[in-house]
């Protein structure tokens, strides 16, 4: 299951596992907010050898009451056996806006709300329906959650943006007027805030996990995919950014990935690729890779901030308040402490 899949990166990656000898193993569901409306999805699926095998399904990400409309519908469905259990889980699905700040329907900061909070809750709802043995949850990252990285410091102000913590509900919910000629680099701060959010919430998910009797066979791992042009994430830079990312580097893209498979700039198809190795791969990293942060295929530190335990605890009590989890919501055992 892949959610976002109608994004550039979630059509490589759902064209690839068509073409790979899983889709003839596993039933593919790519997940997407409106399937009527999700042409890049039908197109991939009606050129595949076994279309019948996969399936579009709704999921609308933008709000908490969809997340559970979405989960409740697959959790009936592996309940009776339409559905096998989730061997893997990608939760590619995210936004990046660089024209001021925006609100979920919840009154959540956007990306705080959909990268973050949307993605917490889904998992927690979805863990009844993950395949126990050697089931996977996938979290698509990107090098913007860590302030420190060099590839960040033209979006970086000053030492206030790279420390990324505060009260969780200012990151949810704090309004801020961006200035002037820095909506842009505001959004992008934002949508790297969400993914080093993320990240914490991979390492106590791996760690509650690991403690369970049931579930302790789940890994979570996440993924940078490296940057895409012309995937549609970035859609609100500059004129010179679109102009060197849809013109320039989408024309000299397969030779750099060629050059440097792990460098900062991929084509979609191979990160797909690392997606789906991250998925289903067991000779790389073992039948159980749990806690992994990866560069494309390759070990990698997360930012020093997203491997805090106290934080990674704070963070997920005060996520349980505001995703409204209550009993009955998850298998996971002691969720609430």
């Amino acid at each position: 299951m892949i959610t976002g899949a109608n994004g550039g990166l979630g059509v490589a990656t759902l064209s690839r596992f068509l073409a790979s000898p899983e889709s003839r193993i596993y039933k593919g569901l790519f997940a997407v907010r409106n399937p009527a409306t999700a042409k890049a999805v039908k197109k991939a699926l009606n050129e595949s050898a076994h279309p019948a095998q996969h399936e579009i399904i709704p999921l609308d990400m933008s709000t908490l009451a969809g997340v559970r409309a979405g989960a409740e519908q697959i959790n009936r469905r592996v309940i009776t056996g339409e559905l096998p259990p989730i061997r893997a889980l990608v939760l590619n699905a995210a936004i990046q806006d660089g024209k001021g700040q925006k609100f979920t329907e919840d009154g959540f900061e956007s990306h705080f709300g959909i990268n973050y909070l949307a993605n917490f809750l889904l998992v927690l709802l979805l863990l009844q329906s993950l395949d126990k043995d050697e089931g996977r949850i996938i979290i698509v990252s990107s090098w913007s959650h860590d302030p420190y990285d060099a590839r960040n410091a033209m979006f970086i102000r000053g030492e206030e943006d790279r420390t990324i913590w505060k009260d969780p509900d200012d990151l949810a919910f704090e309004k801020v007027v961006d200035q002037k000629g820095d909506e842009y680099p505001a959004g992008y701060r934002r949508y790297g805030r969400s993914k080093t959010l993320i990240i914490m919430f991979l390492f106590e998910l791996q760690r509650r996990l690991s403690a369970s009797a049931q579930l302790s066979n789940i890994s979570v791992l996440a993924v940078d995919p490296g940057a895409m042009p012309n995937t549609g994430l970035v859609k609100d830079a500059s004129w010179i950014i679109m102009i060197l990312l849809h013109y320039f580097l989408g024309a000299v893209i397969s030779i750099i990935t060629w050059l440097q498979p792990h460098g900062s700039y991929r084509t979609p198809w191979k990160s797909a690729g690392d997606l789906l190795a991250a998925s289903f791969d067991k000779k790389q990293h073992g039948r159980y890779p749990q806690g992994l942060y990866l560069d494309g295929s390759q070990k990698a530190q997360a930012a020093r901030e997203a491997t805090d335990k106290q934080k990674q605890r704070a963070l997920w009590i005060a996520s349980l308040k505001m995703a409204g989890l209550k009993d009955g919501d998850t298998v996971l055992e002691n969720w609430q402490q």
